[in-house]
């Protein structure tokens, strides 16, 4: 029986405590270890941010490397099927406010450019020349923010 996956704020405080260089949390082993804890427990952009911090490191490091391409693998399916199909056409349904909204950032509203209504999600992925997972990601959250909408 598996116990109960650490709480957010457990993983966010040891990625944190992780981070200081003199912390006696902070070597790259221990980062490892926390990855790997991660990655099981279905945190992939945890893992993905200590893979991160293993490379800035150690940048030949081999298993670090592979956790980073199986996170970003992992987090491009998470959120292409929260999206769903490719073949689907998204829509702005309202403009981000000039306040109260989060500030959008150049990439996002170069993103925003592209839904014109007739573009498929998968021809604004080609299009854009973001990195598919950052694409996706930001499409995610404007889909959760109501800014977009699929037909």
């Amino acid at each position: 029986m598996r116990e109960e996956p650490p709480s957010a704020s457990f993983l966010l405080g040891a990625i944190h405590a992780s981070m200081a260089p003199d912390s006696p949390q902070g070597s790259d082993e221990d980062r490892i270890a926390t990855m790997r804890e991660c990655f099981s427990w279905g945190d992939y952009a945890g893992a993905l941010t200590l893979a991160d911090l293993v490379l800035v490191s150690q940048p030949h490091n081999l298993l670090a490397r592979e956790f980073r391409a199986s996170c970003r693998t992992a987090l491009e399916d998470v959120y292409a099927f929260q999206l769903g199909p490719l073949d689907r056409i998204p829509g702005v349904i309202r403009r981000p406010a000039a306040r109260g909204d989060r500030a959008i950032d150049p990439r996002t509203g170069f993103l925003l450019s592209l839904i014109d209504r007739q573009s498929t999600l998968g021809a604004i992925l080609e299009l854009c020349g973001l990195p598919r997972l950052d694409a996706l990601r930001i499409l995610h959250d404007l889909v959760q923010r109501r800014i977009v909408a699929f037909e």
